[in-house]
């Protein structure tokens, strides 16, 4: 049983994924040996599926690793590890004497550790797991497909920052500098170069975690070796369409980040299209991841404070600074050491690097060697027969030399002149004689030619059709009486009658009475009548009485339930009389005390008011008694007894 096993066993159950990070777990230049290292502390992350069933248990167990907030409760704590910054809850140096280790563990619950893998929404435990961890409980399905999610969108950011060839360490660096970029801890409270001492040790490590990736990206990314440095390097595709394939492929809040940051604004689709053209894709992306890193990384920090608890805290941003001081302290001494021996060390090297590069080299050199499981494609290695140590000047590119073989790169003989179109080819003798030989035996031959099914298969739709028909007509001169039925017999459109009165759109909404009444189109048999079917009676008139003894026996039905109604709501209220003949009384009571309280007095003659009717002259009056032909029609009484 390991260290992390031990470790884990005295945490309650519940836990459905961790894993161990950091300087105490995977070796960083500047640090000492793990199996040297005393006073490091182990980082531990816990995925629980109950953050608050969890923590009671855990505050039962061990209520010493929690600050002050142990007092308030589990749900308090839940919530503010659900509620806050990236929905992390440390617990910092607690130390297990039994063993003679210090941890400091998270616990993030399930669906926020899922969100941070596929959508990127905070970039904490995400960008750690962007580099290797030592996993302590596996995970499950969910979850692991939600890592090699993580990792694919990681390598993908990689590329599209990278340029076209780069090496292996450039391309970690890249992927592990992620989670950095933006981190305000970097400004004073880490190593500047703590992103260079976490790769180096580990290339191997790193070639191992993203081989599943790289294997899926093969069309668009290749690893090989470069001939002369026998070092590792990649070639990637920096057309437009394999950067807008991976800046569609990005998690959902990397997306919006980028859409925000671009100078074009507009659907996410748009903004792609925008970048992938315009070759500032590099700082769109470095802005968007700053923006997410920024705000995570500061408002964790934060939330830290009470959670870990003030003396916690200040001792560990002692203990960052120390060996913060340490591997600075060891870098300057391996620079002094560096620059004495560089005139006889470095004499042989083309290339330049940095002092700070060349000492972590001396510790831990590139292993000159890939991974077996890591597929290499054939056109990137060095193994190309064509390429030699002896050629000078330019040379094609490895991937267009791959094409070129011994057996399809005989010389042509130079044309001068005028040449033929790329379609044409010329005949030779030996073709010219068979085609002279077979015209020979052809002429022997009388009457059809059998099909060639070759030249079958060659031909158009149009000319099969064209085949069909004068096969049809063939057959029609062979047996003349084989259509005599349909000779006489017309088509069904010249039969029936078109639609009448039918619109379709905004047309078809009636907006107005009509003035006039319309025709009669229900029945229109009589123009498709023909004498054989005279007598016969039509089926319009049928569909038409019964429809119409459907509708009276469906009102007669509606009626006596809507009479029934009436009645019980007569014998409820009680009420003999309409409310239109309640109302009239009322008027009549009310006018009878006006005429008992108030004496009428005559009105003055009034010659605009009393001879008003002589104004209407005989359009108007024409008007009216044409509106009133219509109120029978309109407004007279239904069939239903009901409304």
């Amino acid at each position: 049983m390991n260290i992390y096993q031990k470790i884990i066993r005295r945490f309650p159950r519940g836990i459905v994924y961790s894993f161990a990070y950091g300087s105490g777990v995977k070796q960083q230049v500047g640090y000492e040996r793990i199996s040297k290292q005393k006073s490091n502390v182990i980082d531990l992350a816990f995925c629980v599926d109950n953050p608050d069933k969890w923590h009671a248990e855990n505050l039962e167990k061990h209520s010493s690793h929690y600050s002050g907030f142990r007092i308030l409760g589990s749900q308090f704590i839940a919530s503010y590890q659900d509620k806050l910054a990236a929905k992390v809850y440390f617990n910092t140096l607690v130390p297990l004497t039994d063993i003679g280790v210090t941890i400091k563990y998270g616990i993030i619950s399930k669906e926020h550790l899922l969100n941070d893998l596929n959508d990127w929404t905070h970039l904490y435990f995400a960008g750690r797991l962007h580099k290797p961890v030592n996993q302590v409980v596996a995970p499950d399905d969910s979850l692991q497909k939600a890592l090699q999610q993580n990792l694919q969108s990681a390598f993908l950011v990689a590329l599209l920052m990278l340029p076209e060839n780069f090496t292996d360490f450039e391309l970690f660096h890249t992927i592990s500098n992620i989670s950095y970029s933006g981190d305000f801890r970097m400004i004073f409270g880490e190593n500047k170069n703590k992103v260079q001492n976490i790769v180096r040790p580990q290339l191997e490590e790193f070639f191992e975690l993203y081989q599943p990736v790289l294997r899926s990206l093969s069309p668009y990314v290749a690893v090989g070796k470069e001939k002369t440095k026998n070092e590792i390097f990649f070639e990637q595709d920096k057309s437009v369409k394999a950067t807008q394939h991976h800046l569609k492929l990005l998690p959902s809040h990397m997306q919006e980040r980028i859409r925000r940051n671009s100078v074009v604004k507009g659907s996410y689709m748009e903004v792609v299209q925008s970048i992938s053209t315009s070759g500032n894709t590099h700082d769109v992306i470095s802005m968007s991841l700053t923006d997410i890193v920024w705000r995570s990384s500061l408002k964790q920090s934060i939330k830290n404070i009470p959670s870990a608890g003030i003396s916690k805290s200040l001792t560990m941003s002692d203990s960052d600074s120390s060996n913060k001081r340490r591997s600075e302290k060891k870098h300057k001494k391996k620079e002094k050491k560096h620059k004495k021996d560089k005139k006889h060390k470095h004499k042989k090297r083309s290339h330049k690097i940095s002092d700070s590069e060349a000492s972590i080299q001396d510790d831990y050199p590139l292993k000159k060697k890939i991974p077996e499981d890591v597929t290499i494609p054939r056109f990137l290695t060095n193994e190309n027969p064509e390429v030699t140590d002896e050629a000078f000047g330019p040379a094609l590119p490895p991937h267009l030399l791959a094409g070129k073989t011994p057996e399809n790169t005989k010389e042509e003989p130079a044309v001068i002149g005028p040449s033929l179109p790329a379609g044409i080819v010329l005949q030779t003798d030996h073709e010219s004689d068979q085609k002279s030989e077979d015209e020979e035996d052809a002429e022997e031959l009388f009457g059809p030619l059998p099909t060639d099914c070759k030249s079958f298969a060659k031909m158009t739709t149009a000319q099969i059709k064209l085949e069909e028909r004068a096969l049809e007509m063939r057959l029609a001169m062979l047996d003349p009486d084989a259509n005599k039925e349909d000779i006489n017999k017309r088509e069904e459109w010249m039969l029936e009658l078109p639609d009448v009165g039918l619109k379709t759109g905004l047309a078809s909404l009636k907006r107005t009475f009509h003035t006039k009444e319309r025709p009669d189109f229900s029945d229109r048999s009589s123009w498709t009548k023909t004498p054989n079917s005279s007598d016969a009676p039509t089926t319009s008139k049928v569909t038409e009485t019964t429809k119409s003894k459907a509708e009276k026996k469906y009102q007669e039905q509606r009626d006596a339930e809507q009479e029934k109604i009436a009645k019980k709501l007569k014998k409820k209220h009680k009420r003999d009389e309409s409310l239109y003949e309640i109302h009239q009384k009322k008027l009549k009571k009310d006018k009878k005390e006006k005429e008992v309280n108030g004496k009428s007095e005559r009105r003055p003659f009034s010659r605009d008011v009393d001879l008003q009717l002589n104004k209407i002259d005989k359009n108007q009056t024409k008007k009216i008694v044409d509106k009133a032909k219509f109120l029978d029609s309109r407004f007279s009484s239904g069939n239903a007894k009901y409304l």
